[in-house]
């Protein structure tokens, strides 16, 4: 029923080294996606504000040898704070991902969903979240 198509839907995974999870679209089309095709482990959406820049500091300072990503309304900004944070761990900035929250066109809300599906976690410090955390659940 339609009701069953757009509650969550879970899959076991037979196959128990390779974790994946269930993508469901607004149309309700499902797709399966290893988690280990993702290019990031996380993206950071946020960083030039106070906690998004405590977050890049500790995930700079752990080191933790993973692939990760910040997504900036304003790169330029952005390019600052990280460029900083880096200099300061003796470490390279890392990416850059351009991408507004608050979504106004179908290609913005692409845009989203593009880096969205690059990452095993979305990690947000964009607040209000009630304003900028709405289209990332939906994605």
């Amino acid at each position: 029923s339609s009701t069953a198509r757009t509650q969550t839907q879970r899959k076991h995974n037979t196959n128990t080294t390779t974790p994946s999870i269930i993508t469901i679209t607004r149309s309700t089309n499902i797709k399966e996606r290893s988690i280990m095709d993702k290019k990031y482990d996380i993206v950071l959406f946020g960083v030039t504000g106070f906690t998004g820049k405590l977050a890049a500091e500790y995930l700079y300072q752990k080191s933790y040898g993973i692939a990760w990503a910040v997504s900036a309304r304003n790169t330029t900004k952005a390019e600052a704070v990280l460029g900083k944070i880096a200099a300061e761990h003796k470490a390279e900035p890392v990416p850059i991902l351009q991408a507004d929250l608050l979504c106004s066109t179908p290609e913005q809300e692409a845009t989203l969903k593009e880096i969205v599906c690059q990452t095993k976690v979305v990690l947000t410090c964009s607040g209000p979240f009630e304003k900028y955390g709405q289209t990332k659940v939906v994605l």
